[in-house]
């Protein structure tokens, strides 16, 4: 190690990225709400995030920050392209979508995501059949970057022996952490765990480690009551389009 044991140097590294990331999480916010102080709240939200005293523990899980970065920054990007056609933009969605692959395997829902939006915010289509026409278009390169992905991984390195048998194998007994994907009944459980970690409550794991004050806990868990009503207004104003994309990028991601 060039610094030794000594743990400062190599966590600069780590608070730098999360920093950046930080930042992209704020610009990502703004372009869909158009208002700052929404794109400041939904940031300082998720600084404060348990997730992040994970994420910034030490150096080892940096990759974890790099693929959220790189993750939301090709988001932008293609928003941008969306928006204006801008080539350079689509073109650094791309490689944004690349390096995401190579930071985390959870990158391959990119191209989901990426759909929803050229769906979302296509300016210029008027049918649904249009907007999902040129949003397969949209995302064809990224959906070869994709094969190739999966071919080179699953394929060629055989990543955890994986096969499509198994994945659909609901008889499969998982521990809870394990990082296998599996289609079966687990599938909604984690889905459970995950909205509670959305709003900070601990479940599971966290549920050991972050028991945290009775009144914070009941705090979170009125506001994640409280929420959900204030969603359906929403979705009958022009901000809809904000509050879908986040809601199906959280569920995709």
């Amino acid at each position: 190690p060039f610094a030794g044991l000594q743990p400062i140097p190599y966590r600069i590294p780590v608070y730098v990225v999360f920093f950046v990331t930080t930042i992209a999480v704020y610009a990502l916010a703004l372009k869909l709400t158009r208002r700052h102080l929404t794109a400041a709240l939904a940031t300082f939200f998720f600084s404060i995030h348990n997730a992040n005293a994970y994420t910034t523990y030490d150096l080892g899980f940096i990759p974890e920050l790099q693929y959220a970065l790189f993750y939301i920054v090709a988001v932008l990007c293609f928003l941008r392209y969306c928006e204006n056609g801008n080539r350079i933009a689509y073109v650094l969605s791309l490689v944004f979508f690349i390096a995401g692959l190579l930071s985390k395997e959870a990158a391959v829902t990119l191209p989901g995501t990426l759909f929803i939006a050229a769906v979302l915010y296509d300016p210029v289509s008027n049918t649904a059949g249009a907007r999902l026409l040129k949003a397969m278009r949209s995302i064809a390169p990224h959906a070869l970057v994709l094969v190739a992905y999966l071919f080179l991984a699953i394929g060629y390195l055989q990543i955890q022996g994986f096969s499509i048998v198994r994945m659909f194998d609901s008889s499969q007994e998982l521990n809870f952490g394990d990082y296998v994907p599996v289609v079966n009944g687990a599938v909604l459980k984690n889905a459970d765990v995950a909205l509670s970690w959305a709003f900070n409550l601990p479940r599971g794991v966290w549920n050991e480690r972050h028991q945290g004050d009775s009144r914070v806990l009941g705090y979170l868990k009125f506001f994640r009551i409280f929420a959900f009503p204030l969603i359906v207004p929403v979705l009958f104003r022009t901000e809809r389009r904000a509050i879908l994309l986040g809601w199906i990028f959280f569920w995709i991601t």
